[in-house]
């Protein structure tokens, strides 16, 4: 543009900082900058621990790896043919014939319960009904 006769206009210093906290938003964070803020165990009927969920979290960036069970430990990722359980599925079992919400994550099943709600989720979240 400038062989055209073109020049770009300064960048205000405020505009250039509001630049460069955005492209550092983008920028993609390496493994070890993510950080456990959560974790949600996911049971059988029986109270048996099945399906492990952790939240994790570099700056705006979020992950939800999700761990199964084998023996006395849990194994990351889903084998094949994993069933998927309802969180909090030992409350839904003791409660038959109770309202339940189905709300969107772990997260808000557990701001639900303590608005006095039984509510349940699917790993994923409500939209991922496997």
């Amino acid at each position: 543009a400038e062989e055209l006769g073109f020049r770009a206009p300064p960048v205000r210093p405020e505009w250039a900082a509001k630049l460069a906290a955005r492209e550092q938003a983008k920028a993609k964070p390496s493994p070890r900058d993510f950080k456990r803020e959560a974790s949600y165990e996911y049971q059988l009927a029986d109270g048996t621990p099945h399906l492990l969920v952790e939240k994790l979290v570099a700056g705006d960036h979020k992950k939800f790896p999700q761990s199964h069970r084998s023996g006395t430990s849990w194994k990351s990722g889903l084998p094949r043919g994993f069933v998927h359980v309802f969180y909090k599925l030992p409350e839904l079992v003791a409660n038959p014939g109770a309202p339940v919400l189905i709300v969107e994550g772990e997260k808000d099943v557990l701001a639900a319960e303590r608005l006095g709600f039984l509510a349940t989720t699917t790993p994923g979240g409500a939209g991922k009904s496997h």
